[in-house]
């Protein structure tokens, strides 16, 4: 599969699509580094509609990185609700109730906490809507780490979290699931 035209078609960034070049699909998958460039593409790709679950699975794991960071029992019940309805506890009604919720505790943390648990909470509103946000699940837990760290450290703590997202995520979906 010539994951080059792919990117291509989809308008991907160029750091996405330099990096990707003279790679196919199964090195890109398995060499990536960046949780939030692989959600990007599997909301492209068929498995966002034919198994969303499993998509929203992928998304969990990257925001249950900062749960600890989450300060609202909305943030931490939307996780809760997207792991049960990822492993078919729930349905997609509960699932958008909880991100809802969530949702609204993001516009309370917006002015009453501190910007890694604004952040946090962030991360667990995305992971529960059914948007088109969701490389906000990986890249959003990179900021709420970033956020607790000193300055000189912020670019190494988001490296870090989006490389963990990325090996997460490639622990639920293989390279052999996406197609187009």
């Amino acid at each position: 599969m010539n994951i080059q035209h792919i990117l291509n078609h989809l308008n991907a960034c160029k750091p996405a699509l330099d990096w990707a070049d003279g790679k196919d699909l199964k090195e890109n998958w398995e060499t990536c580094a960046r949780g939030d460039w692989m959600l990007w593409l599997l909301r492209r790709s068929t498995l966002f509609a034919t198994d969303h679950r499993k998509f929203t699975m992928a998304k969990w794991v990257c925001a249950n990185q900062v749960r600890h960071l989450m300060k609202d029992e909305r943030s931490i019940n939307a996780l809760d609700v997207a792991f049960k309805y990822a492993n078919n506890e729930l349905g997609i009604s509960e699932l958008a109730v909880a991100a809802a919720a969530a949702y609204t505790a993001v516009s309370t943390a917006a002015s009453t906490v501190a910007a890694d648990a604004y952040t946090a909470a962030y991360v667990a509103a995305t992971v529960a809507a059914d948007v088109s946000a969701e490389a906000d699940a990986a890249s959003a837990a990179a900021n709420a780490v970033a956020a607790t760290v000193a300055t000189d450290d912020v670019a190494a703590a988001k490296i870090k979290m989006l490389t963990t997202c990325a090996d997460e995520i490639r622990k639920i979906i293989s390279w052999t699931e996406i197609q187009f």
